[in-house]
C-alpha cells in the first residue's frame, strides 16, 4: 500500500498554486517505482450533500489537470493557476467559500472517498478467489473466474482501488493571497452504507501523527465483519479465524441489548490519528469507543474522532429530517472519547470503571522497547475482565516483532485465532514483496468461547508459530473456556 502525501505543502501567492508531492509507504522509506497517472484538481467543500445547497448532490470540480508520476522518481513538483471561482446557485454566481485541493490516482472516481472495502479486494479476488463486492456490501458479477474458479489473470493489484491512497489538502479561500497550507493531509474513505470517514495526519516524521497500513486494514476489515455477520454452516466465510471477533461485533451487546442495555466497551491502545476507534464508533454507534496514546497524539485523535462524530450527527439528520426516528439514533449514540495512557502507568477509568469487552491494537509492536508495557496494560486488562478479547493487527516489519508473542505466552495469554489479509502492493512486481497484515485474537486462559458441534475448535490458536501448544478439542456444542 502506498500514499499519496504533500513533500510541500501547498502554497498560494500570485493566483497561483504550487506544491510537492511524493507517494511513498506508510514509514516513507519506500517510494513508490512503478508510473501512475494522477489527476489533481480544485473541490469546493461546501456543496456536499450534507450542505444542502439547492441544484447540487457532490462537490463541484472547478478544474482539473492531469500529472504523471514516474517510475524511480522521490517527488513530483506542481504549479497550476487558480481560476476564479464561484458556485452557481440558481441564476446567481458568488464566491463559493472554502475549496480543497485533491490528488487521487486516475483510476479513482473523482471526487468521491475511496470505498473501504476496496483495501480488501486484493485479498478477496486472488487469496480468497471471491468477488468484488460494491460500495453496499453486495457481490458483483462484473469479474470472470477460470475454469479453476480463480479470478481473472488481468486482475492484479495495481488495478485495483485502494492500493495508492488519494490526499486531500487543507482548505483555503483561492482567492486570498500568500497562503501557506498546514502540513496535514486528509484520508477519506466510504464505509458500507456510504458514510463517509475523514482522517487527518500530519505530512511530518511523528510516528503518532500518521495512518499505518495495519490499521487502515484493520478498519476496512471490522467495516466487512460488521457487514458480514459469519453464519454457522455458511461456505466460503471470508473470516473462519475471526469467529470470536465477529460474534462480538455483530452480536446483541454491539447493538446495546447487553445486560442493563448496556452496549460494549471498545478500548483502542496506540490509537494514533484514531481511523480504527472513528470506524468502529460509526459501526457500532451504541459501543463505547475509547481511543488512547501518548500525550503527543492526543490533538489530533480527537480532532479526527470529534470530526468524524459531527459528520455522523450531520449525516442522521439530513436522512430522518428531524423525525422522532432521528433523534432516537443520536439519543442512543455514544461519542468516542480518547484519554492519555502510558503503558508504564496505571489503566484510565475508562478500563477499571466498567468492564472492557474488547480492546482493539493495531500497529504497536514495531518498537520492541515498548513492547514488554504493552503485554502489560493487556495482562492487566485480563486480570480486570477475564472475558476480554484481544484483536491485534500487525505487519512484520523485522523479527525482533516475535518477542511480544513471547512475552503474551509467558502473562499466559492464549493465541485464539489469527487471520491474515494480502494488501496487495501496486509495486509488486518491482519488488518482488507481497506484503501481508495479520490479525491475531488473543484471550485469557479463562475466557469463555463459544463451540460449534461436531467441529474441531484449535484452541492455541494456528500453533504455528506462537503461544502455548495448541489443544484440538472435538466439538460438543455449548462453551468452554480458552485454558481447556
Amino acid at each position: 500500500m502506498h500514499y499519496i502525501r504533500f513533500l510541500k505543502p501547498p502554497q498560494i501567492s500570485s493566483g497561483t498554486i504550487t506544491g510537492k508531492i511524493t507517494i511513498t509507504n506508510d514509514l516513507g522509506d519506500d517510494f513508490l517505482t512503478r508510473e501512475l497517472p494522477l489527476s489533481i484538481s480544485l473541490t469546493n467543500t461546501s456543496c456536499s450533500p450534507l450542505a444542502l445547497h439547492p441544484g447540487y448532490t457532490k462537490p463541484i470540480t472547478s478544474w482539473q489537470h492531469t500529472l504523471t508520476w514516474k517510475a524511480h522518481t522521490r517527488e513530483l513538483p506542481f504549479a497550476f493557476h487558480l481560476p476564479k471561482v464561484g458556485v452557481r446557485v440558481g441564476e446567481e454566481s458568488k464566491e463559493s467559500g472554502r475549496w480543497r485541493l485533491a490528488v487521487l490516482p486516475l483510476y479513482e472516481e473523482e471526487p468521491g472517498s475511496v470505498d473501504i472495502l476496496s483495501l480488501l479486494r486484493y485479498s478477496l479476488i486472488v487469496a480468497r478467489g471471491r468477488h468484488w463486492r460494491s460500495n453496499a456490501g453486495d457481490s458483483s458479477d462484473n469479474e470472470e473466474e477460470d475454469d479453476d474458479g480463480d479470478a481473472d489473470d488481468k486482475i492484479t493489484a495495481h488495478s485495483i482501488p485502494g492500493q495508492v491512497l488519494p490526499a486531500y489538502s487543507a482548505t483555503f479561500l483561492p482567492n486570498l493571497p500568500n497562503q501557506i497550507l498546514p502540513a496535514v493531509v486528509y484520508r477519506k474513505w466510504k464505509l458500507h452504507d456510504h458514510s463517509e470517514i475523514v482522517i487527518e495526519e500530519e505530512t511530518g516524521n511523528s510516528i503518532a501523527r500518521h495512518v499505518w497500513d495495519a490499521g487502515v486494514l484493520f478498519s476496512a476489515l471490522l467495516e466487512d465483519l460488521y457487514s458480514h455477520p459469519y453464519s454457522e454452516g455458511e461456505v466460503g466465510t471470508p473470516y473462519p479465524f475471526l469467529r470470536e471477533l465477529n460474534y462480538l461485533v455483530c452480536g446483541e451487546k454491539a447493538k446495546g441489548k447487553g445486560e442493563g442495555g448496556r452496549g460494549l466497551n471498545i478500548l483502542e491502545l496506540g490509537t494514533g490519528c484514531a481511523i480504527v476507534s472513528a470506524v468502529v464508533s460509526r459501526l457500532l454507534p451504541n459501543a463505547r469507543v475509547t481511543g488512547t496514546d501518548m500525550p503527543e497524539a492526543t490533538a489530533i485523535a480527537i480532532s479526527n474522532l470529534e470530526r468524524n462524530e459531527a459528520l455522523y450527527r450531520d449525516r442522521i439528520a439530513n436522512i430522518f429530517q428531524g423525525s422522532e426516528r432521528g433523534k432516537e439514533k443520536l439519543a442512543e449514540s455514544m461519542e468516542a472519547r480518547y484519554e492519555v495512557l502510558d503503558w508504564t502507568e496505571p489503566l484510565p477509568p475508562s478500563a477499571t470503571e466498567i468492564d472492557v469487552d474488547l480492546v482493539l491494537v493495531a500497529d504497536c509492536t514495531y518498537n520492541s522497547d515498548v513492547v514488554p508495557a504493552l503485554v502489560a496494560t493487556l495482562s492487566s486488562l485480563v486480570q480486570i475482565n477475564p472475558q476480554v478479547l484481544i484483536a491485534v493487527a500487525l505487519k512484520w516489519r523485522h523479527d525482533s516483532e516475535a518477542v511480544f508473542h513471547m512475552l503474551m505466552a509467558e502473562k499466559g495469554m492464549v493465541q485464539v485465532d489469527k487471520h491474515t489479509e494480502r494488501k496487495g502492493n501496486y509495486d509488486v512486481d518491482a519488488t518482488g514483496k507481497e506484503e501481508e497484515v495479520e490479525v491475531y485474537l488473543f484471550a485469557g486462559p479463562e475466557r469463555k468461547i463459544g463451540v460449534v458441534k461436531g467441529e474441531k475448535k484449535n484452541w492455541g490458536g494456528s500453533g504455528e508459530l506462537f503461544g502455548p501448544k495448541s489443544q484440538n478439542a472435538e466439538g460438543e456444542g455449548g462453551v468452554r473456556t480458552v485454558g481447556e
